[in-house]
């Protein structure tokens, strides 16, 4: 018996997910979305996966650009996690005036602050429902330095991690 996507949604807000923004650039124009769905996939060769919604404003670009960045977002990245999510009202390019970001060494956008960035050639896609899995090789990482405090997501929210 199958369950409802209701009793799957409830489910999975119980997850605590890190919260990553998922960005990439054509042709100088850049675009990118706020991502829970995203995990690593093997360490041997290093690669992860992005789940992305094909209803998303920036899935053709990253269908169109062949590689992407993945950002770790750090606790105090919550109104970057919002401006890609989409609740600031900002489209496509004008999201990146929200955050400290520049351009990686792929040529990708990677946001300073960001607890890790990895620059990910697309190796696969694949097709599933709604969403696309974009499976990454990931081919350059920049880590921050200092503590490691991670913006999380859960049960509809943003929030922290307590050590304790």
């Amino acid at each position: 018996m199958a369950i409802s996507a209701d009793e799957f949604v409830s489910g999975m807000q119980r997850l605590a997910a890190a919260v990553t923004v998922v960005a990439t650039e054509v042709d100088g124009v850049r675009g990118g979305l706020t991502a829970s769905a995203v995990t690593s996939l093997t360490a041997e060769p290093p690669t992860l996966l992005a789940c992305v919604n094909r209803d998303a404003g920036s899935h053709r670009l990253l269908l169109d650009a062949g590689h992407f960045s993945v950002n770790v977002l750090a606790r105090d990245q919550e109104e970057v996690a919002g401006t890609f999510a989409g609740f600031s009202g900002l489209e496509g390019p004008d999201r990146f005036t929200v955050g400290d970001w520049h351009t990686g060494d792929l040529g990708l956008p990677i946001l300073g602050g960001a607890l890790a960035s990895f620059e990910c050639s697309v190796d696969e896609v694949v097709v599933r429902s709604s969403h696309d899995v974009f499976i990454g090789a990931i081919e350059a990482v920049h880590l921050a330095d200092g503590d490691v405090d991670p913006l999380l997501y859960l049960d509809r929210a943003f929030g922290g991690f307590s050590r304790g």
